[in-house]
């Protein structure tokens, strides 16, 4: 991935598989999941990649190397193997493979909620089995209020109405800093909104946006110290839920991720719509794909066909049987033709693909 844009659809343009896509015909709950895990989203056809992104999520969605102008060595602990034209190239050791092995606790995920950090978790925690402990959660305190009513709504949000229409008016927060551990931020809401954020003073930009409302670094701070985040509004009302704080454990991530590669599984891509390998699983493991899982896709387990369902809202796993066995994952429609595709698919889809080519 890359934490600057050039245009929506990078990925098509460069061919690399990527986060950031921008399509009207692909399933609207991919941009849907990607909101709520923390990413700038459009209309329900536009997931954006940004650099607010953490650690722990890329690795999660097994991003192996990103792209950046700014240094990811400092601020996501990333390898630097090199700069072109002021761009370098970074590698992300803790990225997770495409298919690996799960613990049955992750068909409990909770993706309740508006806390994206506590998603995330959750997903990390169903893997593993366990505790993964690498999303500290942080309280933001009080908010302090400049010209603003607040008034509790039924629905757990928050609204704050101007009081005076020609003086600035703003919410803030003081984040006491306990730990010398990278600090992210997120601020849910239930629509997008014209307000601008600030950090210690500093205007960060637009936020709440249709093109820009994602995840927020906040850097590593020395503990005892103090960050104020500010929402600065340019309308008379803001609705809002409380902030989102987390510090992360790279130290945990890196144990985490190394427990669940080395869980044995091969992975070979055929083609763009077939994967297979093997994989050796103890009683009652899911093999996971972080794939979306989609209609028309068969999983087999040594040449047998076997129920797939979607884990945490939207990856593709299943209850495989212990010991050795093979696997494939693949599209049975992906290089038909003609009335065969047609009749495989049924003709509202197959009328959709040809709107598509």
């Amino acid at each position: 991935e890359k934490t600057y844009q050039r245009n929506k659809n990078d990925a098509m343009l460069h061919n690399y598989n990527g986060l950031t896509h921008f399509s009207s015909s692909q399933s609207r709950a991919v941009p849907l999941y990607m909101k709520k895990m923390g990413f700038t989203t459009y209309d329900n056809v536009w997931a954006q990649y940004g650099d607010g992104a953490n650690a722990e999520l890329d690795s999660l969605f097994g991003l192996k190397y990103v792209l950046s102008k700014t240094d990811l060595t400092a601020s996501r602990g990333y390898v630097l193997l090199d700069t072109v034209e002021g761009v370098g190239i970074y590698a992300n050791a803790n990225a997770l493979p495409v298919a690996m092995l799960a613990d049955p606790e992750l068909l409990w995920a909770d993706m309740s909620g508006w806390n994206c950090f506590d998603m995330h978790e959750s997903l990390w925690n169903g893997i593993l089995g366990q505790d993964a402990q690498i999303l500290l959660p942080v309280e933001a305190g009080s908010p302090v209020l400049q010209n603003l009513q607040r008034m509790e709504n039924d629905s757990g949000t928050t609204t704050y109405v101007r009081e005076d229409p020609a003086q600035d008016a703003s919410v803030s927060w003081e984040i006491a800093v306990e730990e010398a551990l990278p600090l992210y931020l997120y601020i849910p809401a239930p629509e997008a909104q014209a307000a601008d954020l600030y950090v210690n003073g500093a205007r960060l930009g637009s936020y709440f946006d249709t093109i820009c409302w994602d995840v927020v670094d906040l850097g590593t701070c020395r503990p005892g110290e103090t960050v104020t985040v500010s929402l600065v509004l340019r309308g008379q009302k803001l609705t809002i839920f409380e902030p989102s704080l987390c510090y992360e454990d790279r130290t945990a991530l890196a144990e985490a991720s190394d427990v669940i590669r080395n869980r044995p599984v091969s992975l070979n891509r055929g083609s763009s719509s077939r994967l297979e390998g093997t994989f050796e699983a103890e009683e009652g493991q899911l093999l996971l794909f972080t794939i979306p899982a989609e209609k028309g896709w068969e999983l087999t387990v040594d040449g047998n066909a076997v129920d797939t369902v979607a884990v945490g809202e939207l990856f593709l796993a299943a209850r495989v049987p212990a010991g050795t066995h093979s696997y494939r994952w693949s599209d049975p429609g992906r290089g038909c033709t003609g009335i065969g595709r047609k009749r495989l698919l049924g003709k509202r889809t197959w009328q959709a693909d040809q709107a598509v080519l």
